[in-house]
């Protein structure tokens, strides 16, 4: 729908059954991007360079990429490099940093029962927003268990390992944590190094020593958070 408002860069990929809909604004795919069938896709959008969408609906105001794989439902959020959402799962009003890898089915709430505005809890201290639709936002190197569900206003910082016995994730979830709730610990900063260098090497990428250098920088600065309880 509305051609002259879509944008297709070397190399990319459109399947059979793929949907690009430009009617409420742009749709730009960089250079080596993969639409596969059943994928449809809402304007503005925007996917880096490449960046494969594997189906599902994608909502208007979305920026994903590059190299991110994404399947499922997506509305209005911000994907910064190298994330895996693979899966189906609802993702909406939400901000992912990179290489995070969110387990099937991760589902976030962008909307509270009251459509009341939104607060965030971080690190102890409350923040409105004064918007009623605010999904989660997740740190670099975030990943989900499969079922996890982030309610609305979710707050995840970086190198965080989500997992545990309930589906439903705390609303703030301090840097570099080894599970949430009451079972919650400290990421093992070589561990969390080790696991970072395998992810990154899968997209054929490299964890250079700023890189390494930056996060363990971070594990030390967030030493005296509360994650670990």
């Amino acid at each position: 729908y509305r051609p002259e408002h879509i944008r297709l860069g070397p190399g990319t990929r459109l399947d059979h059954g793929a949907v690009l809909d430009a009617r409420s604004g742009p749709v730009v795919l960089s250079a080596g991007c993969e639409v596969h069938p059943h994928t449809w896709i809402h304007g503005p959008f925007f996917a880096g360079p490449g960046t494969r969408l594997l189906g599902g609906k994608i909502g208007a105001g979305t920026s994903i990429g590059p190299k991110c794989r994404v399947n499922g439902e997506v509305e209005a959020t911000v994907m910064l490099g190298f994330t895996n959402k693979a899966h189906d799962g609802f993702v909406g009003h939400s901000y992912l940093g990179e290489w995070i890898n969110l387990g099937a089915l991760t589902t976030t709430s962008d909307l509270k029962n009251n459509y009341g505005k939104v607060r965030l809890e971080v690190d102890g201290q409350s923040l409105e927003t004064d918007l009623k639709k605010v999904g989660s936002f997740l740190g670099d190197h975030v990943k989900t268990r499969i079922g996890c569900l982030l309610t609305t206003g979710t707050v995840v910082g970086t190198g965080a390992s989500l997992f545990g016995d309930a589906a439903q994730v705390d609303r703030w979830v301090p840097e570099f944590s080894w599970g949430y709730g009451p079972g919650r610990s400290e990421y093992a900063l070589d561990k969390f190094l080790e696991t970072a260098e395998i992810v990154m090497g899968r997209r054929e990428e490299t964890l250079g020593e700023a890189e390494r250098a930056a996060l363990t920088a971070a594990f030390r600065a967030t030493a005296g958070s509360s994650r670990a309880p």
